[in-house]
């Protein structure tokens, strides 16, 4: 038994990647079926709008109804997208013996698209945020937060609540988790550099990345549940990633700095007004041609 303030061991390296392996290949057959039905999915969804724009074409105006089959087209895509990895990881979780029914994954993920896309964009945010903050937060992030997707789907828990698992879970092992991810970005990306072949050594290994997330998750949570302290919701931890989230101001503050810089210009106020009067068009046409005229002042003919 770990002391008090030491963070339980996560299993080593060698048997994390066994792990792995032996889930992927249980789970193989599913999890590439919830793919190819999830892409075929994701592509009918974005076709059907458009298909059902033709019989309306010529008695509704052309370009209302292409911005209305283009937004319907679009959630469609995005919505049966973020369908996909939950059905994926809802397998991967599973510890039955035997494989899960494809259908079964499927419903079960149902109800979680919105949760898991909430959590995904705060995801999203946080680590954006994080890098814009000179990098070191954004880093550290990524690890930290890095089950918070999987847990949402794992314990029903979405948003900040979802980041604070990830954070409890994470917590003193951030190295051990770090090496781990380094690891399963290697296994996602080596494939994708071989030529040709790489694209279908990709897809056939695509369910591999996350199996090795759910077994990450499940070490994670298991080490720690076994061996404490158990899980509270932390205010400080709400608060502070909250607080990381101003990292999204350090671009529109930047924008506005170099905008006032700018504006204060004389010379800059001087070509912005030149160049609003004549129109982008018409200055640039301007300047080359008296760029090709000034050699000709100074010449003459004999």
């Amino acid at each position: 038994m770990a002391s008090q303030g030491a963070a339980p061991a996560l299993p080593d390296l060698p048997e994390f990647l066994s792990a792995s392996w032996r889930l992927f290949k249980a789970r193989w057959t599913v999890a590439i079926a919830i793919t190819v039905l999830g892409a075929a999915a994701s592509l009918a969804g974005a076709a059907v709008p458009f298909l059902c724009a033709v019989p309306l074409w010529g008695h509704v105006p052309a370009v209302p109804l292409l911005a209305l089959a283009a937004l319907v087209a679009v959630f469609a895509f995005f919505w049966l997208s973020s369908w996909t990895p939950i059905a994926m990881f809802e397998a991967v979780l599973d510890d039955s013996p035997s494989a899960p029914d494809v259908w079964g994954c499927i419903s079960k993920s149902r109800n979680k698209i919105v949760p898991f896309s909430w959590t995904y964009i705060l995801f999203f945010l946080l680590i954006f945020s994080g890098f814009w903050l000179f990098a070191v937060p954004g880093l550290y992030l990524c690890a930290a937060l890095s089950v918070a997707t999987i847990a949402c789907v794992a314990e029903g828990v979405s948003g900040l609540a979802a980041m604070e698992k990830s954070l409890y879970y994470v917590r003193g092992r951030w190295w051990p988790t770090f090496l781990r991810l380094i690891v399963i970005g290697l296994v996602g990306f080596i494939p994708s550099v071989i030529p040709v072949l790489g694209l279908v050594i990709s897809a056939l290994i695509s369910p591999l990345p996350l199996a090795m997330v759910a077994v990450l998750y499940k070490d994670l949570r298991a080490t720690r549940e076994a061996q404490g302290p158990a899980y509270a919701p932390n205010r400080r931890a709400r608060l502070w990633l909250l607080s990381a989230l101003l990292g999204l101001l350090v671009p529109l503050l930047l924008a506005s700095a170099i905008s006032k810089a700018m504006r204060g210009n004389p010379d800059f106020e001087a070509q912005w007004q030149s160049w609003e009067s004549r129109g982008p068009g018409a200055g640039f046409s301007s300047q080359r041609l008296s760029g090709l005229k000034k050699p000709q002042t100074g010449s003459s003919r004999p």
